[in-house]
């Protein structure tokens, strides 16, 4: 941001760079260039170590090193996870500021993001803020008015004018303390911002995709043609397809309540952390944070609009299970009724069977003089009852198998029948009948 516009006397301003503490190499490269473009000698191999780091306090920003160059003092400050490199201008290093704004310095690039704070006479830092961008919000510090201007689209630089009271130890504190902290934590809201509206623009198009794809399916269901058991292969693919887009939604809604829990808890920190800072004024709504909340309201929407699709995509996979279900029932009485078919041409041709080599047999053990002379009223019914209950024993001990039983009532009544007729036979084939004189 260019301070051309203002006047030299008296002023004086600060940037803000912040790093993960992770990004060693990036952080080391720009201490080393932002050392040399200040005017500050011997800092590029002066570097604070992890140990330095991890020993330093994380309640609030601790400095680690500084050095000094033409107008501008340097200084590495530790706040919880983060490295924040400030420079603070005199009015000497008003140029080497200015430069800044701009510069290509190695490692820039991974900084989280950057701020710019200009200080001005307390009388002339409205007008000059005003100069500079588009004033959003103001902030009573105890350093004076602080201005926060309009962040420029695609930039992650935020600026801020402060209308500087005179209290130097309240400027201080705000220097190196209550500005960046705050800071930091509205550019990680940004950040968040950001992140969170594109997982959300791309939640959303699966959930309308989803949508579709399950209205096409129960639209087919409801009016399509009638069911068919040759459709069940079709239904099961579709109940696969809508388990898939079941399991996709769940998931949406659990990535956009995490997104909304991460946003409503960064929010309430930036807010703990401005009511440190100063106080607002028009209350604590500051358009800096404004879309951030606007976008928790719409991830509050768009939960009630995930969970209302998963219900219809449950719905739909529980109507096309139906569906399947009644094939699957009109198919297994369709068996049924041709297994019956079956089972009764089956029996008949069973008794054919048992009744011709029954009726033979008789015949042949007994001899065909004797087994003539017994009527033929006799024969006839006594190998009737006796293949008649042959068949049903039968089907009695198929079923008892199907059932890994050993017997069952059947089987010991059409078994006992069997004995009966068997020995009603023996009785009357040693009857002394009176058949035809053989020839």
């Amino acid at each position: 941001m260019s301070v051309e516009s203002l006047p030299r006397e008296g002023l004086i301003g600060a940037r803000y760079f912040y790093f993960h503490m992770d990004d060693d190499e990036p952080l080391k490269e720009f201490w080393k260039g932002i050392s040399g473009r200040v005017g500050i000698k011997g800092q590029g191999d002066d570097q604070p170590g992890r140990a330095t780091l991890d020993g330093a306090r994380k309640h609030r920003p601790t400095a680690i090193t500084t050095g000094t160059g033409d107008g501008t003092r340097l200084s590495m400050l530790h706040y919880k996870n983060v490295v924040i490199v400030l420079a603070s201008f005199a009015p000497s290093g008003r140029d080497v500021m200015d430069e800044l704004g701009q510069a290509d310095i190695p490692g820039r690039d991974r900084a989280v993001g950057e701020s710019v704070l200009i200080i001005a006479p307390g009388q002339g830092g409205e007008a000059a803020a005003g100069e500079l961008g588009t004033i959003t919000d103001r902030i009573e510090t105890r350093a004076g008015h602080l201005f926060l201007l309009a962040e420029k689209e695609g930039h992650k630089e935020h600026a801020y004018v402060l209308a500087f009271s005179g209290d130097s130890g309240a400027l201080a504190r705000l220097l190196s303390h209550q500005l960046p902290v705050f800071d930091f934590t509205v550019h990680k809201v940004h950040a968040e911002r950001d992140y969170f509206r594109n997982q959300r623009k791309w939640a959303m198009e699966e959930k309308h995709d989803i949508d579709k794809k399950v209205g096409e399916i129960l639209h087919k269901r409801i009016v399509g043609k009638s069911l068919n058991p040759e459709n069940i292969e079709l239904l099961e693919k579709e109940i696969e397809t809508l388990s898939s887009k079941y399991a996709i939604l769940v998931n949406d809604v659990q990535i956009i309540k995490k997104s909304r829990t991460v946003l409503e808890e960064d929010l309430r920190w930036a807010m703990a952390r401005l009511r440190e800072l100063g106080e607002p004024e028009g209350g604590e709504d500051l358009s800096i944070l404004k879309d951030s909340e606007e976008l928790k309201d719409r991830l509050d929407e768009d939960i009630s609009s995930l969970n209302y699709s998963i219900q219809n995509t449950k719905t739909a996979i529980d109507t096309v299970r139906t569906n399947v279900e009644l094939l699957r029932s009109r198919e297994t009485i369709l068996l049924q009724k041709e297994a019956i078919s079956i089972q009764v041409a089956a029996g008949f041709v069973e008794f054919l069977i048992v009744f011709y080599y029954s009726l033979a047999s008789w015949g042949y053990l007994l001899g065909h003089p004797r087994f003539d002379a017994v009527p033929v009223g006799i024969r006839f019914t006594g190998i009737l009852l006796f293949s008649i209950s042959a068949v049903v024993f039968t089907h009695f001990l198929g079923k008892a198998l199907k059932d890994r039983k050993r017997v069952n009532r059947g089987m010991v009544i059409s078994g006992a029948a069997i004995a009966i007729v068997f020995l009603g036979i023996v009785y009357v084939s040693f009857l002394p009948w009176t058949g035809p004189t053989p020839h």
